[in-house]
């Protein structure tokens, strides 16, 4: 909750690093409740850094060829790099497919 906390160093030790969670209130805003308006209810986009780590976030983006545009969407994670400060905004993205692996 402390923006000023995202420029801290980590704690020493090998592989520290710090946990970014959304709350309820993070998500709902201070009530804690969703607010809606005939079905129209708040965006839900996450706009600000540093991403959370509790949440599958959809990225979306579009590759222009010529005159076609395609649009894709995947579902990823994003953890923050280890032993680098939160303001740093340097993250390893692991992609959601949805496939179960064997081994």
């Amino acid at each position: 909750r402390d923006p000023s906390a995202s420029g801290l160093l980590p704690p020493e030790g090998p592989h520290s690093g710090y946990l970014v969670l959304r709350d309820q209130v993070d998500e709902l805003g201070e009530r804690g409740t969703e607010t809606c308006c005939f079905g129209f209810c708040e965006d839900d986009d996450v706009t600000a850094l540093p991403f959370p780590q509790d949440k599958l976030l959809a990225v979306k983006y579009a590759q222009s060829t010529g005159e076609t545009k395609t649009y894709y969407d995947d579902n990823a994670f994003f953890l923050p790099v280890l032993g680098q400060p939160l303001s740093s905004n340097l993250y390893y993205v692991v992609k959601a497919d949805g496939r179960k692996t064997k081994g």
